[in-house]
């Protein structure tokens, strides 16, 4: 076993609302990162920028987050051009999905959730060379369909069991508020710029961290039948 340790970051863009009104497509992306997080700091720094410019009141919900789709066009240039400084530092995996080919399933939800994750994470594995590693950290957002949390948990959590047995190097896995941990807020933006270009064709910010992106998958049942 090596000593190395891998953090994970997960963030999903659009929605898990499968009626004519929700978005196309289904994005889970995870950034992959390791110690020391140099990109921190200038996160931290622009945070309290905004404190002492007022532009703090404009950032996302209570606990005054970064959040792409709602911050203003300065705090998202500004929160890139971190990304930018530091894009050597991130290897960003994502999968789109379109909705409508898990339409009919059962539990469609918690079927896409699961896939999206499980996908990059095999992806992220086997990229990595496993004698090099100590252990892996996994962080999600908190997962948007409450009703199945627990489902979705478990079935995580079978998955990455599986694997620790072949590989033997130990995981933690957490589902943490964004608001806790810039790293998630770093995968939010990552995301939604991917979804940008395919949900409404504006590649602006994906140029901004085309660089980064190792895997950007489009994933339907049917190519991958019969597939673990």
């Amino acid at each position: 076993m090596g000593t190395e340790k891998i953090h994970l970051h997960y963030d999903e863009a659009g929605n898990l609302d499968f009626t004519e009104s929700g978005s196309r497509y289904f994005i889970m992306t995870c950034t992959v990162i390791r110690r020391p997080f140099f990109h921190l700091e200038k996160l931290l720094r622009l945070k309290y920028d905004c404190n002492e410019s007022g532009y703090s009141q404009r950032l996302s919900g209570n606990y005054q987050r970064f959040h792409a789709t709602e911050d203003m066009q300065y705090i998202r240039d500004s929160f890139f051009g971190i990304l930018q400084e530091n894009l050597n530092d991130f290897s960003v995996y994502s999968v789109v999905m379109e909705k409508r080919d898990f339409a009919t399933e059962d539990n469609p939800d918690l079927l896409i959730y699961a896939k999206g994750f499980t996908y990059l994470l095999d992806k992220i594995l086997a990229d990595i060379e496993s004698s090099k590693l100590s252990g892996v950290v996994i962080i999600t957002d908190t997962i948007p369909t409450k009703k199945k949390q627990g489902t979705i948990q478990r079935n995580l959590k079978e998955h990455l069991k599986v694997w620790q047995a072949k590989s033997g190097i130990p995981y933690q896995l957490y589902h943490h508020l964004s608001a806790s941990d810039m790293n998630l807020q770093v995968a939010d933006y990552m995301s939604w710029a991917i979804q940008r270009k395919w949900e409404k064709g504006d590649d602006r910010s994906y140029v901004l961290i085309e660089k980064a992106i190792v895997c950007e998958d489009f994933y339907t049942p049917m190519a991958h039948k019969g597939m673990k």
